[in-house]
């Protein structure tokens, strides 16, 4: 039986629900990453961020040490707070993933393969504000708050769209 002109899906409506419940899952999961998240999960991902900070650093030949969230080089310091850990980004992909209308293996193998590379590019933008702190100073603040989150933006976007395409042909 074919069903009437009326009652057949219309395409344009599941991309609409689509990108309700992306924006739907980017809030909730912000939301859990800013108030429900214990104070000890935070401080960890916090630490773990600076310590890892640290390690580069020390691998760069630059000295680096971490006291809790402060991170020390020859370079200088820096404190890393909640939003140097690329959470937020890493929220962000995850709820792109999960609106998006593929396999749940599929997503899980992007994921898994993504968060590492984001992780890995927001380790990149910390060190990169600590040495271009001391040779550029002046620049620090809007490579730190302009040039670093589009760059983030526009990778995560990347990500998305990469691996969106392959699930697309996979599927």
């Amino acid at each position: 039986m074919k069903p009437s002109a009326g009652l057949s899906p219309k395409p344009g409506l599941a991309l609409k629900s689509r990108a309700v419940l992306f924006m739907i899952l980017a809030y909730v999961g912000t939301i859990v990453a800013l108030l429900v998240v214990s104070d000890t999960l935070r401080a960890r991902w916090i630490l773990l961020t600076a310590h890892c900070t640290a390690w580069f650093l020390d691998l760069l030949g630059a000295e680096g040490r971490s006291y809790g969230s402060m991170v020390t080089s020859i370079y200088g310091s820096v404190d890393i707070i909640y939003e140097c850990t690329g959470v937020f980004p890493l929220i962000l992909l995850t709820s792109a993933f999960a609106a998006f209308p593929s396999e749940w293996r599929s997503k899980l193998i992007g994921l898994t393969l993504a968060l590492p590379f984001m992780l890995a590019l927001n380790q990149l933008r910390i060190l990169s504000i600590i040495y271009l702190g001391v040779l550029v100073p002046e620049s620090v603040d809007t490579i730190h708050h302009i040039v670093w989150p589009a760059i983030i933006l526009f990778c995560t976007s990347l990500v998305f769209i990469a691996w969106a395409r392959n699930a697309r042909r996979a599927g």
